[in-house]
């Protein structure tokens, strides 16, 4: 059996553990962008008002995945629909901002925007596959 198959066995298992892992992730985007990008404006080219939101975004999708994680609703599955839909519209409004001031990134912005989307685009491509499975 693969380690994906394993992991994803492990979350079927217990489903609302995938909220922890989805806030650990949201957490660690609100804690780089709040506290890393925002803080070095010479490295970084993003507009400091656009972080802001980025980070009370994914703060706020921290707080909604930790308090379900916390309840572990039996109705699981429409709090992860709606995380996954979160998900999805805060890589499409990364995308948006990134085409809106790429005259103004450099290619550490890119980098850390592109990888953070890609590591979402995967965590909900996960998310709906336990859907899937449970």
């Amino acid at each position: 059996m693969s380690q994906f198959n394993k992991l994803q066995k492990y979350f079927v298992s217990r489903p609302q553990r995938i909220f922890l892992m989805d806030s650990a992730g949201a957490f660690l985007s609100f804690a780089f962008i709040y506290f890393f990008l925002k803080n070095m404006p010479g490295q970084f080219g993003m507009p400091v008002g656009v972080l802001n939101w980025l980070s009370a975004i994914a703060l706020t999708l921290f707080c909604f995945s930790a308090l379900t994680f916390y309840l572990s609703p039996v109705n699981w599955k429409r709090f992860l629909c709606t995380i996954i839909t979160a998900n999805i519209c805060y890589c499409l409004f990364t995308v948006l901002v990134i085409f809106k001031n790429i005259k103004v990134l450099n290619v550490h912005d890119l980098a850390y925007f592109i990888v953070e989307c890609a590591i979402i685009v995967m965590l909900v491509w996960f998310e709906i596959r336990l859907l899937n499975r449970a």
